[in-house]
């Protein structure tokens, strides 16, 4: 299982509801791994699944992770190229609009020169 050695929250699928979230490390020795009982793990989960994993380590209980993790590029990224694509859409808008207003102000000038 991947792990990543940071405390800043993460977009991606929670290892445990799968829900697209921000995710979060948990850190258990509480494994649901029967083969290796007691060993420590991470998972990155979701608020409410990472509330429910302490609940449950606090208690003595198992939490079961059933799902690897799959982390999707980061939400600043996704925004980053987003705001990439429409800056480049409005640079086009306005080098059309200068375009059109230096047209405009060439047929006025030569129209109002005209006898």
């Amino acid at each position: 299982m991947p792990t990543i050695d940071s405390n800043v929250p993460r977009n991606g699928r929670c290892q445990h509801c799968q829900q697209l979230r921000p995710l979060f490390p948990h850190i258990t020795t509480c494994s649901s791994d029967p083969y290796t009982p007691g060993t420590p793990a991470q998972y990155w989960l979701c608020a409410r699944d990472w509330s429910a994993a302490e609940e449950a380590d606090q208690n003595g209980q198992s939490f079961y992770i059933d799902h690897d993790l799959i982390v999707w590029p980061d939400a600043y990224e996704r925004c980053c190229a987003q705001a990439r694509q429409r800056i480049v859409q409005i640079e086009r808008d306005w080098a059309e609009c200068r375009g059109i207003l230096l047209a405009t102000k060439e047929a006025e000038a030569a129209g109002n020169s005209a006898p």
